[in-house]
């Protein structure tokens, strides 16, 4: 854009009269607009001194100069000063807090025939048989041999005897793996309330048929954590 010197002397060069008034008009509206909006100190005319003049006036603008020599001193002070610490991994350390499981112990139960309740598929002794196998692979998962079980169609005390077994043979801060795959029955009321799982002798005649022939859950949970 053009300053209003610029076209104040376009003004008096101009030939043509119609031009002149339209410079002319041009200018009475800038003036109008610059005393009601300042020019911002990017529009003012740049002041270029002599010599002489330095000493009696300001520029008005000046570059910015960097000392990267006193950048570098400020940086090491904030480095000095300010000590930000490194964070922790929070996962990585509560895991260092836990004990690395010595061995691992499986028991792997699937009760596919029964002599009162519809039977399962015979395909469940294929896939139980595959899990068991997997779990002692020397080359895959690792659990102790000596320490794991395969019930194929065990009945209730077979069971429960394998279960307390394996409390003796598990060392302490090991892991234990439990996969049952059975029918299961639930009493909604009563002393006896809770869900039971059943074996290949249980019946369902009454409750306490079934509480002979199943293992309730409480009872499940207290073999697992060896409290029987």
């Amino acid at each position: 854009m053009q300053n209003d010197t610029n076209v104040k002397e376009e003004l008096l060069n101009a030939g043509d009269e119609e031009y002149k008034k339209q410079l002319a008009l041009l200018l009475e509206k800038r003036q109008q607009f610059r005393h009601f909006v300042p020019l911002h100190p990017a529009d003012e005319p740049v002041v270029r001194l002599t010599d002489d003049d330095k000493s009696t006036h300001q520029p008005v603008k000046q570059e910015a100069k960097l000392d990267h020599g006193e950048i570098s001193k400020a940086g090491d002070q904030v480095a000095s000063s300010t000590v930000v610490p490194k964070p922790e991994n929070v996962l990585f350390s509560h895991l260092k807090a836990k004990t690395i499981p010595k061995n691992s112990y499986g028991l792997v139960v699937v009760s596919c025939t029964f002599r009162h309740l519809p039977c399962l598929s015979e395909k469940t002794k294929d896939i139980a048989s595959a899990l068991f196998d997997s779990l002692v692979d020397t080359n895959f998962n690792r659990f102790s041999r000596r320490g794991s079980r395969l019930l194929l169609n065990p009945s209730v005390i077979e069971f429960q005897d394998t279960l307390k077994e394996l409390q003796s043979i598990c060392e302490k801060d090991s892991s234990f793996f439990l996969c049952l795959s059975s029918h299961g029955a639930r009493v909604v009321k009563g002393v006896n309330e809770g869900s039971y799982v059943l074996f290949s002798e249980t019946r369902l005649s009454s409750e306490d048929e079934l509480l002979l022939t199943a293992v309730h859950e409480a009872e499940l949970a207290k073999l697992i954590h060896g409290k029987l």
